[in-house]
């Protein structure tokens, strides 16, 4: 439904689709196809002598005629296939709008797989994913290097994230009972997990610090963390919490790297990424380390109880991440809980973190993501919206069960 939705507001920002759906502009196409057809019927029958009429002009003719009734075809096409008849139809339900409209469904699926439909505002469902132990081990990457890196590695949003993200909103959505509650959700930045899960009092100092600073420590921590969990448990790919953390915690640092998508974060962390990767890559190439899971594993085992210099910042960052990481593995041992709950922990920080991203992102900016299918930031900001978590308004408990009954439906198409 988000998706739908998305590429309605598409259509009216950057489409001319308010003129096209309406009485004016359905007659407006009427008017054309009947010009064309009838100028084509008028040119078949009328006599065409070879001394008046150039057998080349009547072929170029017949060419432009046949061009200009192809365009709109193909545009008549488009409107029926589009979101907008879909709605209309499944505002009248009746057996024959029922198989028209899974006719219509399977068409678009089908035009837009083979690019015959333009599909740019329709959400590829990946997600771009930065990981910084990874570039640093690089040997050609220097630390000036990483701002202009680009980021091609891309990862599948699975339904298991989708559910993550979708639960946890609707779980949020029952304490957003008013405008005021809802800005106080919106706040929340991964320090509302912690306390419930009681790890506040113990690592709650790694979300109070800047918003982009948290994201830097938690993705080198989560990416630890991963990797040490992955070496010990071979059923690690199978702990959805664990890969839907790991997948939030890349895309959550590309936007950082990214200020037209996150312009909160501050240019200072672009700095402190900057010097971090370089003592991390110092420290990589000192013990002639080359893969990532040896990287994570050096790291866990640095020291972390030596307090670092004020002026060593970016040597904290790595201790401070790895303190978090270490705090993260006596998960285990201290509390006695499972892998599975450790990494439920991680991943629903790493969606506190995601919808605070998301309410902070300027609407302008949603709107121009837009224009190259949208991100996952997106999607969530307006899911927040729909469910009542929103700093601009408030939606009554009647329409977040509606977003809820819509979303069981999509699922079961």
């Amino acid at each position: 439904m988000i998706e739908i939705e998305l590429g309605l507001i598409y259509d009216i920002l950057y489409t001319k689709a308010i003129m096209s759906y309406t009485w004016m502009g359905g007659f407006l196409h009427l008017f054309s196809v009947s010009s064309i057809v009838s100028t084509s019927i008028a040119f078949l029958v009328i006599d065409k002598n070879d001394d008046d009429y150039p057998s080349i002009d009547i072929y170029i003719t017949y060419i432009l005629l046949v061009g200009a009734l192809a365009l709109e075809t193909y545009e008549i096409l488009v409107m029926l296939l589009s979101d907008q008849t879909l709605i209309w139809l499944s505002m009248h339900k009746n057996s024959c709008v029922d198989f028209a409209y899974k006719i219509i469904n399977h068409l678009q699926y089908v035009l837009r797989w083979s690019s015959l439909i333009n599909s740019d505002k329709r959400w590829s469902s990946t997600m771009r994913n930065y990981n910084l132990i990874s570039i640093c081990l690089k040997p050609t990457m220097k630390s000036t290097q990483i701002q202009k890196h680009s980021c091609n590695d891309f990862h599948i949003v699975s339904a298991d994230l989708k559910r993550l993200i979708f639960e946890q909103l609707m779980q949020k959505s029952m304490h957003a009972l008013n405008v005021r509650a809802s800005k106080q959700l919106c706040a929340q930045r991964g320090d509302q997990v912690l306390k419930d899960m009681g790890c506040f009092d113990d690592i709650g100092w790694s979300v109070e610090m800047g918003f982009d600073q948290s994201i830097l420590l938690w993705h080198i921590a989560t990416d630890m963390c991963y990797s040490i969990d992955q070496y010990k448990d071979a059923h690690m790919t199978e702990n959805q919490y664990g890969k839907c953390g790991k997948s939030l915690a890349g895309y959550m640092l590309h936007l950082v790297m990214h200020p037209s998508i996150l312009p909160s974060a501050s240019r200072m962390i672009r700095s402190h990424i900057q010097d971090t990767c370089a003592d991390a890559m110092r420290f990589f190439r000192e013990r002639s380390i080359s893969n990532t899971r040896d990287a994570c594993d050096a790291l866990f085992q640095m020291d972390t109880g030596v307090p670092q210099s004020v002026g060593d910042r970016s040597m904290s960052i790595l201790f401070e991440a790895c303190t978090i990481a270490k705090y993260i593995q006596s998960l285990e041992t201290e509390k006695h809980w499972t892998n599975e709950r450790k990494w439920e922990m991680v991943s629903h920080v790493w969606v506190e973190m995601l919808s605070y991203a998301a309410s902070q992102c300027q609407w302008r900016n949603h709107a121009k993501l837009l224009t190259s299918g949208g991100e996952l930031l997106t999607h969530v900001w307006l899911l927040m919206a729909h469910l009542g978590i929103t700093e601009q308004l408030h939606i009554s408990q009647g329409d977040v069960m509606q977003v809820k009954i819509l979303n069981t439906r999509a699922n079961l198409v």
